[in-house]
């Protein structure tokens, strides 16, 4: 009876890494009859490289010469993670964000990416949103500074080459009715010159502000009113030909909002959910029939290495254990022999 039961184990175990490797093989014979390998790529990298083209505080930044951090990093981490891979930075001219994806050295672009770049490229809708101009004034000046109107005459900051600053710029008139408009290298240099009363008032994204406000909720006060505002989408930027790594990533996405996960980070950085604008997704547009034989086996791939990974750290545990055991036991010998010589 005993012997019918391990027959029919190993008949199913046999059936199992049957099923496993039938669906592998396909994908290791065919690399250039246009199957698309680019999510399996991935897994079996091990790594999703993202380009990004440039730093913007609080979204995607480095202070000194540590890890890039911030409220898109947070995501992009989660994603990774959800993927079972690890994340790669690699920053890139805008101009070459294209040139990169169609080479494959770069797997998407994300990063302080806006939705009005990159025309004719496949985009994802806006995660979040930003609008610009704001300003941020100190508390013990909210009364007298409550507009851009009130601005006139004053001394107002804004960090070089940014949206906000040159939408500011734009506007007709406000800058020539200030006392002096001066650029600043960093938002740190920024909030200092606004608190030591170098400036009046500084010009930013109302995301920056929102989380300038959260993490010193006692120090500034906003200001949005007064100029005309614009409004960036912030997105992700796909190589088309990548269809099931883009999918994949729009419904991790999409697992990410409908959990609550992207409503988390938001309130971590910015103490609202309200910035999130990414719509729910309709799963049944992103796979055809062609697709889903693809798409099951970067699943099974993904789930044979989590137990991969996962059987290596109990081998590693039993290696140790069976380590410390040998040592105790060696330990007790020599104790025993040391108590006999004595007697």
């Amino acid at each position: 009876m005993r012997i019918k039961k391990l027959i029919a184990v190993m008949l199913v175990f046999i059936t199992v890494v049957s099923l496993f490797a039938s669906c592998i093989k396909p994908f290791e014979k065919k690399t250039d009859d246009g199957t698309d390998r680019s999510l399996i790529n991935v897994v079996e990298k091990n790594v999703l490289v993202i380009g990004y083209t440039d730093i913007r505080y609080p979204l995607f930044y480095k202070e000194g010469k540590g890890d890039l951090e911030g409220f898109e990093i947070d995501i992009i981490r989660e994603l990774c993670k959800r993927l079972v891979v690890e994340c790669e930075f690699r920053q890139i001219e805008e101009s070459r964000i294209k040139e990169k994806l169609e080479l494959g050295e770069i797997d998407i672009a994300w990063g302080n990416i806006t939705n009005d770049k990159f025309e004719g490229m496949e985009k994802s809708p806006p995660i979040f949103e930003a609008s610009t101009p704001v300003f941020i004034v100190t508390e013990k000046n909210k009364d007298i500074l409550k507009s851009a109107e009130t601005l006139k005459e004053k001394n107002v900051g804004y960090i070089g080459l940014t949206k906000s600053g040159n939408d500011a710029n734009a506007q007709e008139g406000f800058v020539q009715s200030l006392a002096s408009y001066k650029a600043y290298e960093s938002i740190n240099l920024l909030q200092t010159a606004l608190l030591r009363s170098e400036v009046d008032a500084v010009v930013m994204d109302d995301l920056t502000a929102m989380h300038s406000m959260y993490k010193q909720p006692q120090t500034y006060s906003l200001i949005s009113q007064g100029l005309k505002q614009s409004q960036d989408g912030f997105v992700i930027v796909f190589n088309s030909k990548k269809k099931l790594l883009n999918d994949k990533i729009k419904l991790l996405l999409d697992l990410l909002l409908k959990n609550q996960t992207l409503d988390y980070f938001s309130r971590q950085w910015f103490d609202s959910s309200d910035v999130i604008t990414l719509p729910e997704l309709d799963e049944n547009k992103l796979f055809n029939e062609g697709d889903i034989s693809s798409y099951v086996t970067v699943e099974i791939a993904q789930a044979k290495k989590i137990a991969d990974e996962q059987e290596l750290l109990s081998s590693m545990q039993a290696s140790q254990q069976a380590q410390l055991q040998s040592q105790a036991q060696t330990s007790a010998q020599a104790e025993s022999r040391n108590g006999v010589s004595s007697k």
